[in-house]
């Protein structure tokens, strides 16, 4: 069983589609790696399987108990002393 997957996903902002009609699922075994230029959609891919935003259409599912979350590239980290402390 997929420890998360995702149906016909699609998204889009105004009149640009960001992906249309993705599909995947995700086996407890995989490894994987989200690679793409510059507002390909990875960000928004992974904003929707954190459950941060819904897709226009499609569905997504994930296995009772699964937490998935990001760390935004930009953020505003404010980092006072060195690593150690």
């Amino acid at each position: 069983m997929a420890v998360f997957s995702a149906d016909d996903i699609s998204m889009s902002y105004g009149a640009r589609d960001i992906f249309r009609g993705a599909s995947f699922k995700v086996e407890a075994s995989d490894k994987i790696g989200l690679v793409g230029v510059n507002g390909a959609g990875k960000t928004t891919l992974l904003r929707i399987l954190a459950g941060q935003e819904r897709p226009d259409s499609g569905t997504v599912a994930k296995e009772r108990g699964l937490v998935i979350s990001y760390m935004r590239q930009n953020g505003d980290l404010e980092f006072d002393g060195t690593p150690e402390q």
